[in-house]
């Protein structure tokens, strides 16, 4: 069920074309400003289409979200930050309730040369990122300290891989149409051939659907889904067990097996160290 609830100031259809000033903002006349948010967000929270002057970071430290930028949906959770350039069109919507760390700043301080930074894209949260954001979000900071950071963040993040495990959602009504369900029940197990049968289009159609919009098979879209929002779960504190049962897996072991495969620790670690990302988090902000 979508919450009706009052959008972040820093957001509005009023300031789409302008920078946005968020909770603590960082600059003198003249010089290149940084803009930072750190707030708790809930469920259900929509950001509507705007776009901003300046580049943007997006991270959720705790919960999931939304985004929808260049043309691309994500489904983004802890382990990924998004990058957002100035001028991008985007939008946001809370999938689950947690915390949204926002790094906003001018474009001239993108590091030179290379495309990285020129289009939309989801990179891995290392461990030095992580800290990066928290500490460039946090207050009090100076101008230059807070300047030192971003700088610092970006350059750790101009080598930080890419992250290709992000669900991405196809264009294709129809395929989308598969893939919002799937989303809100990972543990959907109907078939590419009965969901085909329910939109009255040949399985076929579905499956080039899939490949054409996602680069994966129905199948591995699916798997991918069911492991993001397994990881979702384990920060959340369930065990695994039902963790596995939550996002269709017939036994425990089958989910683990998986889940080290692609994420390349088992979920008690996985959960293990998301948890200490939340509780350093919160003992940044005096929590």
């Amino acid at each position: 069920m979508t919450l009706s609830v009052e959008r972040h100031p820093a957001y509005g259809a009023a300031q789409s074309r302008e920078a946005v000033v968020g909770e603590r903002t960082i600059g003198r006349p003249g010089t290149p400003a940084i803009t930072t948010e750190w707030f708790d967000v809930p469920a259900g929270t929509r950001y509507d289409s705007h776009l901003h002057a300046t580049d943007q970071l997006a991270w959720m430290v705790a919960g999931s979200m939304r985004l929808t930028v260049g043309g691309t949906t994500w489904e983004l959770g802890a382990d990924h930050v998004a990058w957002i350039p100035a001028e991008a069109l985007h939008e946001m919507t809370i999938t689950r309730t947690g915390t949204l760390v926002d790094v906003y700043a001018d474009p001239v301080l993108r590091p030179a040369g290379g495309d990285r930074w020129d289009r939309p894209a989801v990179l891995v949260v290392e461990p030095m990122a992580a800290t990066l954001l928290r500490h460039a979000a946090e207050a009090p900071r100076t101008l230059e300290r807070r300047g030192l950071a971003y700088r610092l963040l970006l350059d750790v993040l101009t080598d930080a891989p890419l992250r290709h495990d992000v669900v991405t959602l196809p264009a294709d009504p129809r395929a989308r149409r598969v893939a919002v369900a799937l989303l809100d029940d990972p543990a959907d197990a109907r078939s590419l051939g009965d969901w085909a049968a329910a939109l009255h289009v040949s399985e076929k159609t579905l499956a080039r659907a899939f490949v054409a919009g996602t680069g994966l098979t129905f199948r591995q879209w699916r798997l991918r889904r069911r492991l993001q929002a397994a990881a979702g779960l384990l920060a959340d504190g369930h065990t695994v067990t039902d963790v596995a049962a939550s996002v269709g897996y017939a036994s425990p072991s089958a989910f683990i097996a998986s889940f080290a495969e692609v994420y390349g620790c088992t979920p008690r670690r996985y959960a293990a160290d998301a948890r200490a990302t939340v509780v350093a988090a919160d003992v940044t902000r005096g929590g």
